[in-house]
Order: structure tokens, then sequence, then C-alpha cells
């Protein structure tokens, strides 16, 4: 059995971009994978056989090429076994991310690493969907807060006007543990606050249904308007709303 060929053709079994460096950082050999990324992006020399991946990294101006030059040389020069760093890889048309793995190994009395590059993108499209998810939820709970608060303040005024006695003095008190509570949940310290005071923005509370839904309308990317309804009143109109997951 050929181990060259044997060895060569497990390593091309690996579907994640792999190569092996010798104590210099030059790349020894690659995998159809990482020669297969090399052809798609346009590479000169897809393989980047003889090139010194170290000194590429070098070249780079990027926080992450600097972080994996450290890392790589650490692994090749024995001062750690092992190096990991996640980094962005975006091509003009796709937004890409990968986790660098590098581990050291001896052979025949050198030092080597083998790095592979495995491709992360789809975890990190996922968080970034939970992250603009949770910053929705945030600004409608953030939207309530104040337009709940207001109320509760009209009325704390109004019961002034009450002749005191146990039943107002029972509502009040209810309605100033509601206001400090509501206090403690839409506070200075709130991030949201935070940042709304930082974009220049505010919130105001008081302007009735129409501002807590349009608010919450706002967040989804929808318009909101309020138009007469049958038989008297008002009601609200949502649009460029998109329907999914819809049957029968």
């Amino acid at each position: 059995m050929d181990d060259g060929g044997f060895y060569a053709a497990a390593l091309d079994a690996l579907d994640m971009q792999a190569a092996v460096l010798d104590a210099d950082g030059v790349i020894r050999c690659t995998n159809a994978a990482w020669r297969s990324f090399g052809t798609d992006n346009g590479l000169a020399a897809a393989d980047h056989r003889d090139a010194n991946y170290l000194d590429v990294c070098r070249r780079s101006e990027d926080d992450h090429a600097v972080e994996a030059t450290d890392g790589i040389a650490a692994v090749l020069d024995g001062d750690r076994e092992t190096f990991s760093l996640e980094h962005p890889c975006h091509s003009p048309d796709e937004r890409r991310w990968f986790t660098m793995r590098v581990t050291g190994f001896e052979h025949d009395g050198q030092r080597y690493a083998f790095l592979v590059h495995l491709d992360i993108t789809n975890r990190k499209l996922a968080e970034s969907a939970v992250a603009e998810r949770n910053e929705r939820l945030e600004t409608v709970a953030h939207v309530l807060g104040h337009d709940v608060q207001n109320p509760l303040q009209v009325a704390m005024g109004r019961l002034q006007f009450l002749d005191d006695d146990e039943d107002v003095a029972a509502v009040r008190s209810s309605l100033e543990r509601n206001r400090r509570s509501r206090r403690g949940r839409a506070g200075a310290d709130h991030p949201r606050r935070r940042r709304d005071q930082a974009d220049g923005r505010s919130h105001h509370a008081g302007d009735g249904g129409l501002g807590i839904v349009s608010r919450i309308a706002a967040t989804h990317g929808w318009s909101v308007s309020v138009a007469a309804a049958e038989g008297g009143g008002a009601r609200f109109e949502v649009r460029r709303v998109e329907v999914t997951g819809r049957s029968g």
C-alpha cells in the first residue's frame, strides 16, 4: 500500500479545509477542501503549497490575522500544543465565519502544525438572529413600560382630589407599588434607554394605544394606521406583514 497516497486520501475525506505547516510556517500539503476553497475564491495558487502561511498572516493588518500569527507561531515553537480562533472571512457576496484550529506534532525530530478551518457560518447567523429577536423584545418591553407608567401617574394625581379614607389609601398604596415596580424595570440604567439617549432618541408615554402599536410594529418593519371601523369607533390597520408557515 502506498502510505503517502493513503494518508492523502484520508486528508481529502475531511469536509473542512486542512493544511500541514512546517516549523517555519511553510505549507507542506493541503486537502481537497482547502484547494476547492481556493479555486472557488479565485486564488492563483489554490493549494498554497510552499507558501508561508505565517507571512501571509503577517502582511494583513486585521486584528484576527495578528492573533492567528501569534497563536500559530506559539504552536510551532512548542510553547503551546493547540490554538483556536474564530474569525470572519467574508466574500463580496457572502458573509462567512470560520474557526481555525491548530495542533502541533512531531515527526522525525521536526515540528509541524496541523491547521484546519471549520465553517461556523450557520451558527453565527443563528446567534445574530437570536440577538436581533432579543433586541426587538427589549424594545417592546421598554415601550410598554413607559406607556403604562403615564396612566399610573395620572391615577395618582386624581387621588389627590378624593377624601382620604381606607379605600383611597389602599388604592394609593397599590398604585405606588406599581409605579415603583415600573420605575425599577425601566429606570435610567435600562440598557435600551442608554442606547436611546446616546442616539438622541426618546420614547414619550401618553400617546395612547396607537403609540404602543406603532412602536411595536416598527420593530418588525410593519406600518400601522388608524381607520374608521364599521359601526363606529376606530381600528388599527397593520401592513407589510409577512405570514409564513400557514396551512389550510
